[in-house]
């Protein structure tokens, strides 16, 4: 309780001066409350500080990894496994751990273990993926390996990552593919895009879209070639009416000047046999 206005200035790892001072504040006010006796208080204050935030993990988690190990609906994650990785959903904890060491500066507290981590994990799919990505790796694509593959999963309406996969094998590479690997996402993005535009009004089914290459300019850098449609067979109506529309136009107009075109050609026809009639009477 002494530490709440300032974890961190006042842990006692850090700060164990800071951390004696705060707690002795907070036994006398409890003292002063009537929440504990004059014996308890001088029985607590008379203890050290504690040395570890352990809080007595069975010795199989103590070996298995993160201290805390536990998704939402209470399985363990910490436990070694059959496979020989150090604990099970290994992309996914390992990238919790990164952003908790990010996010408390101190690797020694993650050292020392007795931290509980809530986390939107669920274990039954992370699992599951995990087997889907190593058998599909299994197979060949034209005779060739498919190389690696990384999956997330998200719930939509809350955002809470369920499902994170970095690679086909831990064991073989703690690469985390899905949260360190430049890709870019292809026409699978497109769908995002037009349902933004949909959305706001900014276009409508009706809307035409071009379907032509373009090139896209990157923040970074260079620049990314890409098709505006979603498909190159405009399979989406929105962009279909555009195309079908302006497919029709083409043929109008290259009727219009095919017809010109004939017309043209009649005339110089009647031309050419207009002047053989003249020199044909001429010569008479």
């Amino acid at each position: 309780a002494g530490i709440l206005p300032a974890p961190e200035h006042l842990s006692p790892f850090r700060n164990p001066e800071g951390a004696l001072r705060a707690r002795a504040s907070v036994l006398q006010r409890m003292l002063l409350a009537g929440y504990i006796s004059p014996d308890l208080a001088r029985k607590v204050a008379a203890k050290g500080l504690p040395k570890s935030m352990s809080h007595g993990l069975v010795p199989e988690q103590q070996e298995g990894g993160p201290g805390s190990g536990t998704g939402p609906n209470g399985s363990v994650v910490n436990r070694p496994t059959k496979s020989g990785v150090p604990f099970r959903a290994p992309f996914f904890v390992a990238e919790v751990l990164y952003q908790l060491r990010d996010l408390l500066n101190d690797n020694e507290v993650l050292r020392k273990g007795g931290l509980q981590i809530h986390t939107t994990l669920d274990l039954a799919l992370q699992e599951r993926a995990e087997q889907i990505l190593q058998e599909d790796g299994k197979t060949t694509r034209l005779g060739e390996d498919k190389g690696e593959s990384a999956l997330v999963a998200m719930e939509p309406t809350t955002g809470a990552v369920r499902v994170l996969v970095g690679g086909r094998s831990y064991m073989k590479s703690t690469y985390n593919r899905a949260m360190l690997a430049r890709r870019q996402p292809g026409s699978a993005f497109k769908p995002i895009v037009y349902l933004a535009a949909l959305a706001t009004g900014l276009v409508t089914p009706r809307t035409e879209v071009e379907d032509e290459e373009v090139v896209f300019r990157r923040k970074e850098g260079g620049q990314a070639p890409g098709w505006l449609a979603i498909s190159k067979k405009d399979k989406v109506r929105m962009l279909a009416e555009g195309r079908q529309e302006r497919q029709r136009e083409r043929e109008q107009c290259a009727q219009e000047i095919r017809r010109l075109r004939e017309g043209d050609a009649k005339a110089a026809k009647k031309h050419e046999e207009d002047k053989r009639e003249v020199r044909r009477r001429l010569v008479q």
